[in-house]
């Protein structure tokens, strides 16, 4: 299963239809994560999938609900930007802050 089949059923969504505007958001929530220090490329761990999960569901207005999807996004990316395990600080670490 794809990345975007994989979100189109946590969307509850049955339709290909949307798969771009699915495809974008998933980029863009890949990039909010980066700009925090979250060392994403891609969506294979649950608590990432989770986030840009929480992220698609607050721009499409998940049910309603789009400001609770939004302050959930928000909670877990920044919990993930403070923990060394997703976050370059832990390369930083093994390296003596040298990359």
């Amino acid at each position: 299963m794809t990345e975007i089949e994989a979100m189109r059923k946590r969307l509850r969504i049955k339709t290909n239809i949307l798969d771009v505007d699915i495809e974008q958001n998933i980029q863009s929530a890949i990039a909010e994560m980066r700009r925090v220090g979250i060392a994403v490329t891609d969506l294979s761990n649950p608590l990432v999938f989770t986030c840009a999960e929480f992220y698609c569901k607050w721009l499409m207005g998940f049910e309603g609900d789009g400001e609770k999807y939004e302050k959930a996004f928000e909670k877990v990316r920044d919990a993930l930007s403070l923990s060394g395990e997703y976050t370059n600080e832990t390369d930083k670490q093994k390296t003596g802050g040298v990359k």
